[in-house]
């Protein structure tokens, strides 16, 4: 946060220059950052905003707002907005997984079906798990899959989308999202131990499994693993 803009010489030119994108943090682990940020809330998380100078990013605390004399509408409108633009890029997370050692290490991850994994960011690879909350990017995700599908989010920069098929359970995804953690993610940019499944009829998320509430609300297709089973 930028508490002494003043004392920044020509920062506010700066910042009134750069657009204003959205980040995303956790709720729970981040109640004094929001206290004193604009921000919009989406299940667990929160979107913040940021005016984003290529190289370096400034948080648009009510301080900074004050100091910019912009309103708290229109810095949230103004993040919102940017979600429209932000071109979205889908791809394969097999090779980046292996690099990391997930694939490799014997840290109890269930191995089958990481392959088919998928990562969801936009092209600038900066602040892509913001995609969460824009509708069309869930859409164009549902397409791609043809299925309901799960998402965990690894970073602030994106998130690990897998078909709704059934292979893993609560627990295991819970600890594949703690894996990839900590064997790829630094603290600062984690978001909350939760797994979201977005659903292709009610074109809706919601939160499946959380750390902080072992299992919430199981909305997992668990009669396709039971099914499974059966064969």
């Amino acid at each position: 946060a930028v508490k002494k803009i003043e004392d920044r010489g020509n920062i506010i030119d700066v910042c009134k220059r750069a657009p204003i994108r959205a980040s995303v943090v956790g709720i729970s682990n981040n109640q004094k950052l929001l206290s004193d940020t604009p921000h919009k809330e989406f299940l667990d998380l929160a979107l913040i905003p940021y005016f984003d100078m290529g190289d370096a990013s400034v948080r648009i605390s009510y301080g900074v707002m004050e100091a910019m004399g912009y309103t708290e509408r229109r810095v949230l409108s103004a993040m919102e907005n940017s979600l429209l633009f932000d071109r979205m890029v889908l791809k394969k997370v097999n090779d980046i997984l292996g690099e990391s050692g997930i694939l490799q290490k014997d840290n109890g991850v269930k191995k089958d079906g990481l392959s088919d994994l998928l990562v969801l960011t936009n092209e600038r690879y900066m602040q892509g798990a913001s995609l969460l909350t824009r509708g069309e990017a869930m859409e164009l995700t549902a397409e791609r899959l043809q299925s309901d599908f799960l998402i965990i989010p690894s970073s602030t920069n994106e998130l690990i989308i897998m078909a709704d098929n059934g292979d893993f359970s609560p627990e295991e995804l819970l600890l594949l999202k703690k894996s990839i953690d900590e064997i790829q993610v630094e603290k600062k940019i984690r978001l909350p131990k939760s797994i979201y499944r977005y659903s292709t009829h009610e074109k809706k998320i919601e939160i499946c499994a959380s750390d902080q509430e072992r299992l919430i609300g199981l909305s997992l297709n668990m009669e396709k693993r039971e099914r499974k089973k059966q064969l």
